[in-house]
């Protein structure tokens, strides 16, 4: 599939597995696919690789040294400031409550080793895919937000996030008798009316006055 293999050439995985057979046959699979495969053999460097935040996707064996991949799973999962970052566990259990144990402690997906090439493809494609679109959700997201708090040709605090900000200040100083100063400046070359700059050199002028004002504080 295009989109897949696009992708593919984007994506770095982790594989984090004290075994040499599998990990080599596993890494071996994914770099044949177009993919940047990491390998480390225990939690401690796992968790060190994905805080680096380069990782797409993180494939763990249950059988790890000192901390298990269960465990390894589920501090991957609740790394802060990582983002979204899909977790596939390889497991010998063929039962359905060990598959179940996986799921529950995060991971998106449970492969039985050995491991088949065409579900092992498909179940990271399938992650990749899913990582992707919740990547550009939180990117609107943090673009929307960054919309309401500030002004989009300026950069500045928005009027409507302003008086939002005020109102707490305001209440923060009179609550905790705290001095407070405000002030309301005119900029020379700028209509007096209240509207916003209606040009780029406007929009200059404004943020050459606010980054003058910010390095005298």
């Amino acid at each position: 599939h295009p989109g897949d293999r696009e992708l593919a050439r984007a994506a770095r995985l982790l594989v984090a597995d004290k075994g040499r057979l599998t990990s080599e046959f596993v890494s071996d699979i994914l770099r044949r696919n177009g993919y940047e495969v990491e390998h480390v053999t225990d939690a401690d460097a796992a968790i060190a690789c994905a805080r680096r935040g380069d990782i797409d996707l993180a494939i763990v064996d249950v059988l790890m040294p000192r901390i298990d991949g269960l465990e390894t799973c589920r501090m991957l999962k609740s790394l802060p400031g990582v983002g979204y970052l899909p977790v596939l566990l390889l497991t010998l259990k063929h039962d359905t409550m060990s598959r179940v144990e996986g799921l529950r402690v995060g991971a998106d997906d449970c492969i039985v080793k050995p491991v088949d090439e065409r579900e092992l493809l498909e179940s990271v494609s399938a992650m990749l895919r899913v990582k992707r679109l919740h990547d550009r959700v939180a990117t609107q997201r943090a673009r929307l937000e960054h919309l309401v708090r500030h002004d989009d040709r300026t950069g500045l605090d928005s009027f409507g996030h302003l008086n939002a900000r005020l109102t707490h200040v305001f209440a923060n100083a009179e609550r905790h008798h705290e001095p407070l100063a405000c002030l309301l400046i005119n900029v020379d070359g700028l209509p007096r009316t209240g509207a916003p700059p209606t040009n780029a050199s406007e929009d200059q002028l404004v943020r050459d006055v606010a980054q003058a004002i910010r390095s005298a504080l």
